[in-house]
């Protein structure tokens, strides 16, 4: 990569349009938690769709990063296993935590892929999920659907619950909702790829700070009815 591309990238990077104020929270009780269970020793962890992000250090314990193993459909450099979350290559009862952070909207059988969760899962073993709710079209490769809170639990109906919440609130939805809507306008719903790229930094600026809002509205209680994403906690009955 030339020296000129890397510095248009460099100054081309802006502020993303959600806050997450779930995951990190979620991550370390659930580590802390694998960790009291079996003492690190002899743990199995999946992490379906993790790709090329790892696990944040500060928040996972070095026992639980050591255990898990990165399933995707695409090789990158952190990934162990290249399979599909519809047809994990696990005998059942095998694993003791499955996690999916932003996963179930890229796969185009969620319902399969929540299913294979709960057969390679030991018994009381763990899942944790993060789902979105309302978000704009993001493909990775492509992208399928969207949840509410009361289609998670119908998803998730064969788990046991250990808790449901908001990870991303509404001020993160509108952020998002906003940003896509101005570059959009900005471009005339063009499809131009230069012309959306400068739409897309121009619009991200104006808006991202509108997420912070949900330092306030996030854990409100009707922040459900339109929040960008959910976590999910269960455990396999």
């Amino acid at each position: 990569m030339s020296i000129l591309k890397q510095l248009a990238l460099r100054l081309y990077r802006h502020p993303g349009p959600t806050l997450n104020l779930a995951s990190a929270r979620n991550l370390r009780s659930l580590s802390s938690r694998l960790s009291r269970a079996k003492g690190g020793a002899g743990l199995k962890i999946l992490n379906i769709g993790g790709g090329g992000r790892p696990l944040p250090a500060d928040h996972v314990a070095a026992d639980v990063r050591d255990a898990t193993i990165f399933v995707d459909i695409r090789r990158t450099p952190l990934v162990n296993v290249v399979g599909d979350a519809a047809a994990l290559p696990f005998v059942d009862g095998s694993i003791d935590a499955a996690l999916s952070l932003a996963l179930l909207e890229h796969v185009p059988d969620s319902v399969r892929s929540v299913a294979e969760m709960h057969r390679v899962l030991k018994r009381g073993g763990l899942v944790y999920c993060e789902i979105p709710f309302l978000q704009v079209f993001h493909a990775a490769p492509n992208d399928y659907g969207r949840f509410t809170d009361v289609g998670i639990r119908h998803l998730f109906r064969h788990f046991e619950e250990v808790k449901l919440g908001v990870c991303v609130g509404p001020s993160s939805a509108l952020s998002w909702m906003l940003r896509e809507y101005l570059a959009g306008l900005f471009t005339w719903f063009s499809d131009n790829r230069r012309a959306k790229l400068v739409a897309d930094f121009l619009a991200a600026w104006l808006t991202f700070p509108i997420k912070y809002l949900d330092l306030l509205f996030a854990h409100r209680p009707s922040a459900r009815t339109m929040a960008s994403a959910f976590y999910f906690l269960g455990a396999k009955k």
